[in-house]
């Protein structure tokens, strides 16, 4: 963001909607501390967003007080059975993952290598996220 990263503090981040590669933009109110950020806002218009290259995307996250949900999107659209990692749910026609505990959740997998941007929409101001890592190809 072109705030920069504000830590120690909470701070209302917003998205200037033109994205780098492997840059994390915020929108809304986040905390941030060296190594995770915690969602501190209460609109749904709020989110943390972030373009890469990947067949495989993973993120450590952790619930901060209870246990909490996120809303987690693929270039705008919600993910599918064809796309979704091992953690997420979808329901409605949305998809979601659910913070239960402090681990590596399985965000997405796509069928083939791509260019993508991934949104996370957190639920309340317990979701906390640490690292995002990467799978680029599968050895078989």
């Amino acid at each position: 963001n072109p705030e920069g990263y504000k830590t120690y503090g909470e701070f209302e981040y917003k998205d200037p909607r033109e994205h780098f590669d492997g840059e994390i933009y915020l929108n809304g109110r986040w905390l941030a501390f060296p190594e995770f950020l915690q969602y501190k806002g209460a609109s749904e218009s709020d989110y943390l967003a972030l373009k890469y290259h990947a067949l495989e995307l993973n993120a450590v996250m952790k619930p901060q007080k209870e246990k909490t949900k996120a809303e987690v999107l693929q270039d705008e659209k919600p993910l599918t059975e064809e796309n979704k990692g091992e953690d997420v749910v979808i329901q409605r026609g949305r998809s979601y993952v659910k913070l239960e505990s402090s681990k590596m959740y399985s965000l997405v997998k796509n069928p083939e290598f791509g260019h993508h941007e991934i949104k996370i929409i957190p639920e309340s101001s317990s979701f906390s996220i640490y690292v995002f890592t990467f799978t680029s190809c599968i050895m078989e």
